[in-house]
């Protein structure tokens, strides 16, 4: 498979049942639910923290990604 059949299919796949529900209730009512935008980017309560460890320039990595409120 090339890039360009790659990217025929990924366009063609139909996504998860809770998104295909998004989009149709977006459309049709021009705004998405709460429970969908906390799935999407998570708690607006809680913070993400993390560091980049370069510790091998071709390897960086995230250490310590820590969740708190």
């Amino acid at each position: 498979m090339n890039g360009n059949e790659a990217l025929g299919r990924l366009r063609n796949t139909k996504g998860a049942d809770w998104v295909r529900a998004m989009q149709r209730h977006y459309n049709e009512t021009g705004t998405y639910r709460t429970e969908d935008l906390e799935r999407l980017l998570g708690d607006p309560m809680r913070g993400v923290s993390h560091h980049l460890s370069f510790a091998s320039p071709r390897n960086a990595s995230f250490e310590g990604l820590q969740e708190h409120s």
